[in-house]
């Protein structure tokens, strides 16, 4: 009979006062033994007590205490410790639970409830690190006792052990991130203790388990803090006997345990490898090695159904059949070597009707099963879907120097890969001849670079280039044959994803993409001939998925770079974005499909070009959903060669095309609640459902071959402005829908046409849908509106004005995208407008090909090319006239940017701005400075009745002048906070004109004439 003063040793809880009354309990204490008090105010922690937010608990050299939260979360403290659960969130209905807490000192176990089933719902700071546990148990001793001199001691002062469950991962202390998969592994710190910030992952010390056990073991003759010790007269009084102790046990014969062997030395290595694969790689290496250098050693994995078998997933079968065809073949009754199917994409000879050979995918699971079984003893089969590329490409002659593969049977095909026992790589044939790849089971991402004498082939070829693998057998080969970039091959396999839900948790996902093969560029989906392979300046954001809070919408996607290089006629600048949805596609399957938009200037005297084209993900050879893994980690987009599509440059003046594609592969880096994504950006508003008003302002670049308006085919540019009409420059934003939609409007600062375009979600009636992709109030973009009636040029000829609209079955290539989400350092202070959150502002494009409804007939042909928009919480005209009652006055500071022409160049510039207002007098002054090396200065004033002010701008030197459209701005707790405006200027002769935006913060204001 076990008593219960053995069950617990002696504790002292001392915890820092607080105040029930008004304090939240998260928790109670399910166990705990009691021995002294402090002597500073403080509570005794007792059995069954609440646990309070933001309560620091200790113990003393004999305390031990249990803390169980109210989500089944527990954590167990040893004697000589400290915790303070800083806050716990937990509603059972909403299935949301998150608790933070740290960990100051002493040693630790944390079993996981709901929080560690949330994404980052676990948060637990310590000295080594900030520890994330995702349904797990984890043991920490930050005792800082590691016996060093000691052989049966723990040799590392400070470890975190992962004892059972999916993922812990330790970030901060001025380390990269470690994560570990695998129970037995721990993170440690340097084992002399000079350095506390190290960290190294290691497989766990059978010493450092027995240390920390010990820890949080009861001691004897210790009594929980019951006044009344129990004896053992007090058990046997209680009758506890009679239902428990004296009760026989049934019959039955459980099989003795027996120890799990060890692992081999070499199977450690793969997970610590995996453990800190955000340190440099030669770490790694030199930990594999055993030296400071050497050849890299990348240890693989390699799946064959003989002595080792690990977890297998084919994409073309039942997972469960699978599984027992490999126990089959190990058990004697199967055997053989193990085949893998590869999706391999190239250019072909022919392009005709896309035809998949690996049939449908029932058809394909059931081929992968016989060739497994083979009567009973053939192969298994792994399918490799292979692209490659070939002599022609519809009207390209030499297809795969463009990047261009797929498109027929002889270009989209399944190579099943056999690979013998005790190898790691694998054989199979296309039509192309025999292809011999290398085979990874990697843990996590993973690059490896495949030389020459890698050993890859294609009909005895050698295939160079990068294979990038990743969890549940994701593996893309981005490879080139025999060196030549023009043959590109293609090969995709992995599982993918089956529980389609992870993408319905509201979370914001962060995926890294690689650069193209052929081109090396940082960029996606560009050409090197247009703006070059220099992209230090561009600004490169990660590729986000935001997935809906309420799951009545498709998760979306954003990405976004800018590039503005140079200045003045040495400049060239492009942007491109990346706006669509993660939704079912024509088959039913899970994938991504946008279409890619953007526009670039090659040089300050050359036309602009915008980009089109359809991108997609790629499936792997059995078809399905083409997000891989079983947290979709992985997916590989290219050019839609499902619907025969390709990548296009379109120049403003008409000129050719310019076709090409290019593969990149991504991979899942973080999955965040909206709430944490935006603690993380330290963004101070979400726009929610709000919209706001502003202006915008850009050069058109109008081509008419049929027109001598713009000189008989030859391109103009104009700049405009959307003027004084607030109307013409509006934003909305949908937080549920994750989506953002607008339009905007442009006038002729010479009355005599002016251009309107939609983008994104419809507004203010329009029930049209665009691409849009709203991340946070800093990361959001959209692509053209599909209402034809809203993106339009009209004509004013005298007193006649003709509306042509945008040709029917031609997308406009209209972008949107917000500035905050692509900062240019060099063109603006920090990258910003103004420094105020609660200002928007950003950069749009299009190109319209308007058509005579009568006729038909192209009329003309307007491009926009980064044009600029600032939009904001527009003061209100009662708002305004309150500040003029009251004598207010006020300055105003913050940037200028736009577009200028200057005789053949058209190029970006920026300036300062800055304002001084009086709203006594409803008058004022601006100057804008240093904008592509002019200052202008000139008087302002707000029309009664007028929530809006205008004036008029001059340089002295030349003559150049223009007018000035603004309003005032509120931030959510202050009324006019800002401004925000547009502007246009001009020389006498026309040689230079400008076109651009401006917003400031109000940096004082007071009563009375004179402040």
């Amino acid at each position: 009979m076990r008593h219960s003063q053995r069950l617990m040793s002696t504790i002292s809880i001392l915890a820092l006062a607080a105040s029930p009354a008004f304090a939240q309990s998260v928790g109670v204490t399910a166990a705990v033994n009691q021995k002294a008090t402090g002597s500073r105010p403080v509570r005794t922690i007792s059995l069954g007590g609440n646990i309070i937010h933001n309560e620091q608990i200790t113990t003393d050299q004999a305390g031990l205490v249990q803390i169980l939260l109210k989500d089944g979360t527990a954590f167990t403290v040893s004697p000589k410790s400290q915790i303070t659960v800083d806050s716990f969130v937990y509603d059972p209905n909403a299935g949301t639970a998150k608790v933070a807490a740290t960990l100051s000192k002493g040693i630790f176990r944390f079993v996981g409830g709901k929080t560690s089933k949330t994404p980052n719902g676990v948060t637990l700071n310590t000295p080594v690190g900030t520890v994330g546990v995702r349904g797990a148990v984890v043991d920490l001793d930050l005792s800082g006792s590691g016996l060093t001199t000691s052989r049966s001691g723990c040799p590392y002062p400070q470890h975190v052990d992962f004892i059972f469950g999916d993922e812990m991962t330790v970030t901060g202390a001025g380390r990269p991130p470690q994560r570990v998969y695998k129970p037995g592994y721990s993170v440690v710190t340097d084992p002399t203790g000079r350095d506390r910030n190290s960290r190294t992952v290691v497989k766990t010390p059978p010493e450092c388990v027995s240390q920390i056990q010990l820890a949080l073991s009861g001691r004897p003759g210790t009594h929980g803090g019951s006044t009344r010790h129990p004896t053992d007269a007090i058990v046997v009084a209680s009758g506890i006997a009679e239902t428990n102790s004296n009760v026989t046990p049934p019959f039955n014969h459980p099989p003795t345990p027996t120890p799990r062997p060890e692992p081999p030395l070499d199977a450690d290595r793969p997970v610590i490898a995996g453990a800190s694969q955000d340190e440099l790689r030669q770490d790694a290496i030199d930990e594999q090695n055993g030296t400071g250098g050497g050849p890299q050693t990348i240890p693989v994995r390699v799946l064959t159904a003989g002595a080792t078998y690990g977890p297998f997933s084919n994409p073309g079968a039942s997972q469960d059949e699978l599984r027992q065809d490999a126990i089959d073949g190990q058990n004697g009754t199967g055997g053989g070597p193990q085949t893998i199917p590869v999706r391999v994409l190239t250019a072909g000879a022919t392009y005709g009707p896309f035809s998949n050979p690996g049939a449908s995918q029932d058809e394909l699971r059931q081929d992968a099963i016989d060739g497994q079984n083979g009567t009973g003893g053939g192969p298994q089969t792994i399918p490799v879907r292979v692209l490659t590329a070939g002599a022609t490409y519809g009207p390209f002659s030499n297809p795969g120097a463009i990047g261009l593969v797929g498109g027929s049977a002889e270009t989209d095909e399944v190579a099943n890969l056999q690979v013998q026992a005790g190898t790691t790589t694998g054989t199979g044939a296309i039509s192309k001849g025999t292809l011999t790849l290398p085979i990874y089971d990697d843990d996590h991402f993973s690059s490896h670079p495949i030389a020459a004498a890698s050993g890859a082939t294609l009909a005895g070829q050698p295939l160079t280039g990068t294979a990038y693998s990743g969890v549940d057998g994701f593996t893309a080969y981005v490879l080139a044959i025999d060196g030549d970039h023009s043959q590109p091959l293609y090969g995709v396999r992995g599982t993918p994803v089956q529980n389609v839900g992870v993408f319905g948790n509201g979370d914001i996902r962060t995926y890294s993409f690689t650069r193209d093969m052929m081109q090396d560029l940082p960029v996606p989906f560009m050409r090197a001939a247009a703006l070059g392979t220099d992209y230090s300046s561009a600004t490169i954001s990660p590729f986000y998925v935001a997935e809906p809070a309420n799951g009545t919408s498709d998760p979306t996607v954003f990405q976004a770079w800018l590039s503005i290089k140079g200045s003045g006629a040495d400049q060239t600048s492009g942007v491109g974005i990346s706006v669509g949805a993660l939704s079912a596609n024509t088959s039913g399957s899970l994938s991504i499909d946008y279409g890619r938009r953007g526009s670039y200037r090659s040089g300050s005297t050359q036309p602009s070009s915008f980009l089109s084209g359809a991108i997609s993900s790629i499936s792997a050879p059995g078809g399905g959903n083409e997000i891989f893994g079983s947290n979709g980690q992985n997916l590989v987009l290219s050019a839609d060669s499902e619907i025969l599509d390709f990548l296009s440059d379109s120049p403003a003046n008409g000129s050719g095309y310019e076709n090409f594609s290019t593969l990149h592969v991504l991979d899942l880096e973080k999955e965040q609640s909206q709430q944490d994504f935006l603690t993380g950006q330290a963004t101070t508003r979400v726009l929610g459902e709000s919209k706001l008003l502003g202006y915008a302002a850009g050069t058109v670049e109008i081509h008419s071959p049929t027109s001598t308006a713009t000189g008989g085919g030859n391109l103009v540019s104009r700049p405009a402005t959307s003027e004084a009409e607030l109307s013409n420059m509006q934003v909305a934003f949908d937080r549920q829908r994750n989506s953002v939609g607008g339009e905007i409007q442009l006038d002729s600062p010479y009355g005599d046409s002016s251009l309107r375009v939609a983008f994104g979600d419809g507004i203010n009636g329009n029930g049209s849908y665009g691409p849009s992709s709203y991340i946070d109030d800093d990361k959001y973009a959209a692509a053209r509106n599909k209402n034809p009636a809203r993106t339009y040029i009209d004509s004013n000829n005298g007193n006649n004005s003709t509306r042509y609209y945008q040709k029917e079955g031609t997308n406009n290539r209209t972008y949107f995208v917000s500035g905050d989400a692509v900062p240019q350092t060099t063109l603006l202070p920090n990258g910003r407008l103004c420094d105020c959150k609660f200002l928007e502002w950003g950069w749009w494009g299009t190109q319209i090909r308007a058509v005579d409804a009568a006729s038909g007939t192209e009329v003309a042909e307007s491009s926009v090319h980064l044009g600029t928009w600032v939009a904001g919480d527009v003061s209100t005209l009662a708002q305004v006239d309150a500040a003029v009652t009251s004598n207010m006055t006020a300055t105003f500071s913050g940037n200028a940017v736009g577009n200028v022409i200057n005789g053949n160049a058209n190029y970006i510039a920026s300036g300062s701005m800055d304002m001084q207002w009086n709203f006594g007098s409803r008058t004022g002054d601006m100057q804008i400075g240093h904008f592509d090396g002019r200052n202008f200065a000139g008087p302002l004033n707000l029309p009664n009745g007028s929530n809006v002010y205008e004036g008029f701008i001059s340089e002295a030197s030349d003559g150049a002048a223009g007018a000035i459209h603004g309003a005032f701005v509120n931030d959510g707790a202050n009324t006019l906070a800002g401004t925000i405006g547009n502007f246009n200027l001009e020389t006498s002769g026309g040689a230079w004109s400008a076109t651009g935006v401006f917003a400031g913060q109000r940096t004082g204001s007071g009563t009375g004439t004179n402040n």
